[in-house]
């Protein structure tokens, strides 16, 4: 039996994804979100941190993720950790974990906020209507 290696996360895009073709000729994107937990210390004080977490798509979801994700936009992703070590310019190992993801969801709504902004304006430089004279018939009263 293989060991279990699944994850799960929401948080915000921290800049548009970049999209790299492999030298095997495969399509990836990398980005990173930002994911925030709130919690309480001991003293009762709330507290927040941020975990900036490394992602990569291949394939398919690459076109998706550089077609369709930007910068500040909330998602969901499912995927799995994946180790990468390297030798640095001085010898020394270092290593860093990113998640291979295999599902996004996008959870930002469709109109940003800069769209909604754009409707308030449009809905104040709209004039009032003066109120109709309403018709005091009951010819279209269904009961």
């Amino acid at each position: 039996m293989s060991d279990l290696n699944y994850v799960i996360l929401i948080g915000r895009l921290t800049a548009d994804p970049v999209y790299k073709v492999a030298q095997t000729g495969n399509g990836f994107c990398t980005f990173s979100i930002a994911n925030n937990r709130r919690y309480k210390k001991q003293n009762g004080e709330l507290a927040e941190e941020t975990n900036f977490i490394n992602c990569i798509t291949w394939g398919k979801l690459s076109e998706f993720t550089r077609n369709y994700l930007k910068k500040g936009m909330l998602i969901a992703i499912e995927g799995r950790l994946r180790q990468n070590s390297w030798q640095n310019e001085e010898g020394k190992t270092q290593s860093s974990i990113n998640v291979v993801v295999n599902n996004i969801q996008i959870l930002t709504p469709k109109q940003t906020s800069q769209e909604s902004e754009q409707t308030i304006n449009n809905i104040e430089e709209t004039p009032e209507l003066e109120n109709p004279i309403l018709d005091d018939t009951e010819d279209d009263i269904p009961f």
